[in-house]
């Protein structure tokens, strides 16, 4: 500021605006293209947000159709659960047992 002849505090603030910032902008300025890219239609995203567990069937009392066979096992974050062979889905029913405790 001292080459310029700038000694008071309103002046500063004139030079920025009117000199430097269009100078700094012409000479240090670059495009950049946008990293976002659009999502495909299809994308199952409760499936992407999911805890995925694999399991492994290891008797036959268990599943005898997944007898010793790895299925991935996926929590969903809305409290669903969906099981995949082979990256396909298997349908399944979800068994709720209430457990009775007898006192000893």
């Amino acid at each position: 500021m001292r080459p310029r002849g700038i000694k008071d505090y309103d002046s500063p603030n004139k030079f920025l605006k009117e000199e430097f910032l269009p100078w700094y902008n012409k000479n240090y300025t670059r495009e950049v293209k946008s990293m976002y890219k659009e999502m495909s239609k299809g994308l199952d995203l409760d499936l992407i947000f999911s805890f995925k567990h694999f399991f492994q069937f290891l008797s036959m009392n268990e599943v005898r159709s997944f007898d010793r066979r790895l299925v991935e096992v996926c929590d969903g974050l809305d409290g669903s659960i969906r099981i995949f062979y082979e990256g396909h889905m298997v349908k399944f029913v979800k068994l709720i047992c209430k457990i009775n405790k007898r006192r000893m």
